[in-house]
């Protein structure tokens, strides 16, 4: 019996502590200095299982051919970038395609024709 009695006290005391820390936390939503309007009300976020992200599989691409270059220029260093040597060898080249576009500004003027009587004294 007394066995039994200690362990409903120590259990007792638990929940009374269990108490105390959550009306501790109850007291940051329910002060009485906040407003009503102003109670935080948090939603529980769903987590959902990530994506993959892009099309879809089997999607097909639809992206614009590259054009033929009209002319090559080849750029070469006439120094080292790293420590400004004259001697050194090209490791290696990369190629990058620019295109420009071209934008005609055209000016038209309109000539436009009233049909006028003038009246001879």
């Amino acid at each position: 019996m007394q066995r039994k009695m200690e362990a409903l006290e120590k259990e007792n005391n638990e929940l009374r502590k269990k108490c105390e820390e959550l009306e501790k936390r109850l007291m940051v939503y329910e002060n009485p200095h906040i407003p009503s309007s102003k109670h935080v009300i948090r939603e529980v976020k769903i987590k959902h299982p990530p994506k993959k992200r892009g099309s879809p599989e089997g999607h097909k691409g639809a992206t614009r051919k590259r054009p033929e270059p009209n002319n090559i220029v080849e750029l070469k260093p006439k120094s080292c970038p790293n420590c400004d040597e004259c001697n050194f060898d090209i490791v290696r080249k990369r190629k990058k395609t620019v295109e420009n576009t071209k934008i005609v500004k055209i000016t038209t003027e309109l000539v436009l024709s009233h049909n006028v009587v003038e009246f001879v004294d």
